[in-house]
């Protein structure tokens, strides 16, 4: 479950209502076909055909499967959803080492994009439904089906935008809900926290914190704060660690600096962050998500 004082912290919204065609749109989608013009389906599998030719089938290895996963080659801003980052990659080799009995158990995953992650579950004997946004389902859908015959339960694909359409969702009780990798925006947090919070149950811990670190400038080669949080309520078990910077306050010109985990128990975690050579940082704002 969620920490006591998240309200406090994230502050309050509502659920964003669904979006639908009225029928005037309808009509000129209609028009545009008449006409002879292409239309956004047109255009979609346009662009789709263009993005097979720049993908790769890429071999991975998990639960004793050999895996086939299409990557493709985009933008920075598109490829988001349509490569495996490490996380991705770690988070499978957790699951592969058999610390969590996957069995039968009900998986949520925000986020799926390839579809690496929910895949390996499912292999390991989990109920899974994947969901991302509707532009990358077409490739999250046939990365399931060429690794997923023969497992326990058929994994599912579903469309979900965070803080929209959560009733589809909410009549069923989800053992677990991950995701890797799924805080690169920040403007999106709010929704993303809504939206766990509406479909977690009691026994999913999530606790996400925003914290504020200073360090003292000046020029130097290396130098790293170690800063170690307290968890609002212990974890059952070691918990999942994702953290990422979000802000920071530094002098003009180029800096270095990086933000790592250094390590986590059931209570807390502590992160290293570190700068190089003549990077001054006066203040960073550090964002972290830990789930078990």
């Amino acid at each position: 479950m969620l920490s006591d004082d998240l309200g406090d912290k994230l502050g309050s919204w509502t659920e964003i209502p669904e979006l639908t065609t009225t029928k005037p749109e309808e009509s000129r989608l209609q028009a545009t076909k008449a006409r002879g013009k292409p239309t956004a389906g047109d255009k979609n599998v346009t662009k789709r055909k263009k993005m097979r030719d720049r993908s790769e089938l890429v071999p991975y290895t998990f639960a004793g499967k050999k895996l086939s996963i299409r990557e493709i080659q985009v933008s920075m801003e598109e490829e988001v959803g349509y490569k495996v980052w490490h996380a991705g990659e770690a988070f499978c080799e957790y699951l592969d080492g058999g610390k969590l009995d996957l069995v039968d158990k009900t998986i949520l995953e925000l986020g799926a994009g390839t579809g690496i992650v929910g895949i390996v579950a499912s292999l390991m004997g989990a109920d899974v439904t994947l969901t991302d946004l509707k532009e990358v389902l077409w490739n999250l859908e046939e990365n399931v089906q060429r690794n997923t015959e023969g497992c326990r339960h058929t994994p599912k694909v579903q469309e979900l935008t965070w803080g929209r359409g959560l009733d589809r969702f909410s009549d069923k009780s989800y053992d677990f809900i991950i995701g890797t990798d799924i805080i690169y925006f920040e403007e999106l947090h709010r929704d993303l926290i809504f939206t766990i919070k509406q479909l977690c149950r009691s026994h999913t811990r999530v606790s996400p914190v925003c914290l504020k670190l200073p360090l003292i400038s000046g020029q130097y080669v290396h130098r790293s704060l170690n800063l170690t949080a307290t968890f609002s309520r212990a974890f059952r078990i070691t918990p999942v660690v994702t953290a990422g910077l979000m802000y920071l306050d530094h002098n003009a010109g180029q800096i270095r600096v990086s933000a790592a985990v250094s390590s986590v128990s059931s209570a807390s975690l502590t992160v290293r962050l570190g700068t190089w050579h003549d990077s001054q940082l006066y203040r960073a704002q550090i964002h972290w998500m830990a789930c078990a």
